[in-house]
């Protein structure tokens, strides 16, 4: 297999993004539990107890958000891609994504991969430094979720814009 994509240092920071949604969603399941045996109890929030209803449905919220961030942070790894090679007769992709500890591997067929769209990734903040993180979607035909390939990564020899399939 050869390397024909590696998105180099931009595994630390993907990984981070999987990692810092994975607790923040552990911190609002967490807030939840605190959420629904005291809201109401502590000075601020009136020194009475909120009837339970109110706090379960509150307490619903921050873990049904805590699941969603958390799901999004697996997710994103699993569509984020970190290394691609190829084999010797360049008819398979061997395509390495995140998972929150380790790599997750799938070996697709090179007919079965097209590129989709680009998207800039720019956005001005108004302060220095602004976000410049240009990425393309890679579409596999077995997967209903595109991958993201990050435009700034390392590639050998193969531009994604070129694939003609």
């Amino acid at each position: 297999m050869k390397v024909i994509y590696s998105a180099d240092k931009k595994i630390i920071r993907g990984r981070l993004a999987v990692w810092l949604l994975i607790f923040a969603g552990a911190g609002c399941v967490y807030f939840g539990f605190d959420f629904l045996q005291t809201y109401g109890a502590r000075p601020a929030d009136g020194d009475v107890l909120a009837p339970f209803a109110v706090r379960l449905g509150g307490a619903v919220a921050f873990w049904i958000a805590g699941v969603v961030c958390a799901l999004g942070g697996i997710i994103y790894g699993r569509i984020f891609i970190a290394k691609m090679e190829i084999d010797e007769g360049r008819e398979n992709l061997l395509i390495h994504t995140l998972n929150p500890v380790g790599w997750r591997s799938q070996t697709v067929a090179l007919s079965d991969v097209s590129v989709g769209n680009f998207y800039e990734g720019k956005m001005v903040t108004g302060i220095k430094p602004s976000v410049d993180a240009p990425w393309y979607t890679v579409r596999i035909k077995s997967r209903w979720l595109p991958l993201i390939l990050d435009a700034q990564g390392h590639t050998s020899e193969v531009n994604p814009t070129t694939w003609n399939y």
